[in-house]
């Protein structure tokens, strides 16, 4: 494919939970504004998002697609009785009892995190005690969870195979560079809680024995959405020291909500007739996070996975600010489920606005002062060539 000449760029969206609905009008506008999407990089809400748009359904079609989706299904009821941790974290809170150690350690973490006392973490005991907190939640997961995913994955199975997508295979549509070789359209990150580490998907899928081209990308979507306590965790049989061996999978934004490094961020691609194009990348982030006070189960469940979101140490790669458009949402909590259509369209409506407003600022080293200098140049470049 040749690009010379079109608004092309490669895209990078953020976790966020159900606030992910806001997507709608951030994609629907940036359509509006002419941009291809090449490339698309995403965790939890910005990896199922992000899948639907790389299949080939357009951005004004999101909403409809997800319409379907039966939130019934996810509701949280009987918290309490589902999920024995919340009631060990209520006993914290009111110091009633003498907790076991490992319970403690994973409150006062929470507890810290809440405080916004990351800062008080060297990054080198925060890196071990992150690693720790992670195999922690696997086993508290083990004991109680809202739900254990499947629908999410048959849903998400049966929007994509109407495009005829089932594998990353099917999606080796993007572009190739030095950061995704292969060539996937789409690509997210999960945390492998049993190694304490973030994984690449489908890349990272050949440590288990799985060739990435073969990796479904509904079971991908569901690792990188599987909110810890909300979802059970996704097991994967990998094989370790010539055996057998079982892997668990949570959310990829627990570690990092924003993988921009999974995106060239250097821009430069060659096609296929060998021409060289710089492509920009901008990443739409969800913001706004608000603790909720009392000790209602389900508040309490929110500010857990709240503070548990993001406690990754961040990449060492650079990524420039003025290619972020962020998205306040913070009258929306993570798992919001039950929105009517006011918060719908709050959502959708703070979506659309933060690209127009993007947009309209014409800065040095904003997009659209990149591209129309480019093509500039560019012009200058061919009238040269003639004079």
């Amino acid at each position: 494919m040749v690009f010379k000449g079109n608004k092309c760029l490669n895209l990078i969206l953020s976790g966020g939970g159900v606030k992910g609905i806001a997507y709608v009008g951030a994609l629907k506008a940036l359509d509006l504004e002419g941009w291809k999407i090449l490339n698309i990089a995403g965790v939890s809400s910005g990896a199922m998002v992000g899948s639907i748009l790389a299949s080939g359904y357009s951005p004004h079609s999101l909403m409809d697609i997800l319409n379907k989706f039966n939130f019934e299904k996810i509701k949280g009821d009987d918290i309490v009785r589902r999920i024995p941790m919340i009631s060990e974290y209520v006993d914290f809170i009111q110091n009633q009892r003498v907790l076991n150690k490992e319970s403690e350690e994973f409150f006062l973490f929470m507890e810290r995190l809440k405080e916004g006392c990351e800062s008080g973490f060297n990054e080198l005991n925060f890196y071990d005690m992150r690693c720790s907190i992670i195999k922690k939640i696997i086993k508290f997961c083990n004991q109680g969870y809202l739900f254990d995913g499947d629908y999410l994955e048959e849903w998400m199975y049966d929007i994509l195979i109407k495009k005829g997508i089932r594998t990353f295979g099917d999606l080796r549509r993007g572009l190739s560079d030095k950061v995704n070789p292969r060539g996937y359209k789409m690509r997210m990150t999960a945390v492998d809680a049993t190694r304490g580490k973030i994984v690449v998907l489908p890349d990272d899928m050949e440590f288990y024995g799985i060739q990435p081209d073969d990796f479904e990308v509904a079971k991908a979507v569901r690792m990188s959405t599987s909110v810890p306590f909300v979802f059970k965790p996704v097991e994967i049989k990998g094989i370790a020291n010539n055996a057998e061996k079982n892997y668990y999978f949570v959310d990829g934004g627990v570690f990092d909500g924003f993988p921009f490094w999974l995106i060239d961020n250097e821009n430069n691609h060659i096609d296929s007739y060998g021409h060289s194009y710089d492509i920009p990348a901008i990443g739409i982030k969800l913001k706004g996070k608000k603790f909720l006070k009392g000790l209602n189960p389900f508040n309490i469940l929110k500010n857990i996975i709240s503070n548990l979101y993001h406690i990754g140490i961040p990449e060492k790669v650079s990524f420039n600010p003025q290619n972020i458009i962020n998205i306040d949402v913070s009258d929306i909590s993570f798992l919001d489920f039950d929105l009517d259509e006011n918060e719908i369209n709050y959502l959708i409506e703070s979506g659309y606005k933060s690209v127009k407003n993007f947009f309209k600022k014409d800065k040095r080293g904003g997009i659209n002062y990149w591209y129309f200098n480019g093509m500039l140049i560019l012009a200058l470049l061919i009238i040269k060539k003639f004079l």
